[in-house]
């Protein structure tokens, strides 16, 4: 895939997000499939702070050739940054402005430096291409992780046994 179509798609799913969110609730967004499981609130910060702390800055620093990658906790940003008491709709516009800025950064760069490989510690042989294609794959699954919750959310609190018509899951 050519870098300016997947600059297109990190643009597109940005409707997508908003598409996916427009109807929530902030009940809705709270709600969690089980207290181990993240809750659409929580996704979405997720996104704000991938977006600015390492989709973003790793393709810079790749670009750059700068070997220094801090390590980062995705995981444990969710607690510590206290992602679950945060506001839904201003979390969302957060992240839909971070992509906004992201987009406007990515089309700016020039051609240049895209294949340099960098070696990563633990992951092996990095470009920048290949950092900006891990950002697309990293909306799909979280796209993908919203629709799972939207739909466990019909299934528990629908109080509709006959979601199962729709098909299996």
């Amino acid at each position: 895939m050519e870098k300016e179509q997947i600059i297109n798609n990190l643009e597109s799913n940005i409707k997508v997000f908003e598409g996916l969110c427009d109807n929530i609730t902030s009940e809705q967004a709270r709600w969690k499939p089980s207290p181990d499981k993240w809750s659409i609130l929580e996704v979405i910060n997720h996104l704000y702070d991938e977006e600015q702390l390492d989709f973003r800055a790793r393709v810079e620093k790749l670009l750059k050739n700068d070997r220094d990658w801090k390590p980062i906790d995705p995981q444990g940003w969710v607690t510590s940054k206290k992602y679950h008491e945060r506001e839904f709709r201003s979390s969302l516009e957060n992240f839909i402005k971070e992509r906004e800025h992201s987009v406007k950064w990515l089309r700016s760069l020039n051609n240049e430096g895209w294949d340099t490989p960098l070696e990563h510690p633990k992951l092996g042989t990095f470009t920048a291409y290949k950092m900006l294609s891990a950002w697309l794959a990293h909306d799909y699954l979280h796209i993908r992780q919203i629709m799972r919750i939207l739909y466990q959310y019909l299934e528990e609190v629908g109080k509709n046994d006959m979601i199962m018509y729709a098909g299996k899951w």
